[in-house]
Formats: structure tokens, sequence, C-alpha cells
């Protein structure tokens, strides 16, 4: 029970983290792209499943969802940008893992390893889901290329400036 109960108060404080990492990168959106020019959120997500498991993958759809919905989305695109951006950081553990990346970052391969597959690589997937799941909700504010490439690369630099430094910070 206590093994229940720990796994469920750190799951929700990673939801509440993500959720106001989530309202941080809002504030530095793109210009008409609806995506974050830098998403801090990316690199905290990757990083805490990096560090804790992918176990953990509910407190980022449950941060995501809720930063999203906060924002007045419509629910289909919410629950579709909560999705991707799950996915994204799911995607890169288990790559990043199945490579033999260490977080302690002992070897170059680790750092370049962070960067092609959890930051260019496993982002591209959010970036898609997240511009569609907007384009099906109705609320695509710029043509699908443009906010698809804007988003991917405010999360791949949230990946290459976050997690780096929380995972050196914790090891």
């Amino acid at each position: 029970m206590k093994r229940v109960f720990a796994y469920l108060l750190k799951t929700a404080g990673f939801a509440v983290i993500y959720f106001l990492a989530a309202k941080l990168g809002f504030l530095l959106f793109a210009a008409d792209s609806a995506a974050a020019t830098v998403s801090p959120a990316s690199g905290i997500a990757l990083a805490v499943l990096l560090l804790g498991g992918i176990r953990y993958f509910p407190g980022i759809a449950i941060g995501a969802a809720l930063a999203n919905f906060s924002e007045g989305l419509p629910l289909l695109a919410t629950l579709g940008i909560a999705l991707g951006d799950t996915l994204a950081s799911m995607l890169a553990t288990w790559l990043l893992h199945r490579e033999g990346f260490s977080v302690s970052f002992e070897r170059l391969e680790d750092a370049l390893r962070l960067l092609v597959i959890g930051a260019v690589a496993s982002q591209l997937l959010g970036a898609a889901v997240g511009t569609a799941s907007l384009a099906l909700g109705g609320v695509l504010p710029a043509g699908f290329m443009l906010v698809w490439i804007v988003w991917w690369m405010g999360a791949a630099l949230g990946v290459a400036l976050i997690t780096p430094v929380l995972l050196s910070w914790v090891a």
C-alpha cells in the first residue's frame, strides 16, 4: 500500500511540475504558431522518465492535458496533444535505454544519443501528433508545416537544454 501511495504521489507531483513547465512554455509561443520556441516540459518529461522509469508516463499525460485544456483548447486537441507529448517521451526513453544510454554521461556517446534520439528523432512524433490534434480540433492557427516545425524545434530544444541539466544535477 505504501508503494502505491508513493507512486501516486510522485506521479501527481510530476503532473504538477509538467503543468507548470508547459505553462511557462506557453509564454514562449512563436507568433501565430501555437507552438513554444522552447518547451521546458519536454526536457523535464524525458528526464523524469529516464530517472524514474516509463511507469511515470501518466504524469506527462495528466500534466499536458490539464495545461492545454486550461488554455481553452477543445477536448479532442487537448487529448491528442497529451498523447503526442507522452508518446514522444516514452519513445525516447525506450530507445535510449535500448541503446545503453547512461544518465551520468560517462561517455560522449551518451550525450550524442540524447541529442539525436531524445531531442531530434523522438520529438518528431510529439510535434506531428500535436499539430495534427490542433488541425483535427479546428484550432490550427497557421499552416501545418509551420506549426509542426516550430513545435518540433521547441520540443527538441527543451530536451537539449533541460534534460542534460536535470540528469547531471541528479547524478
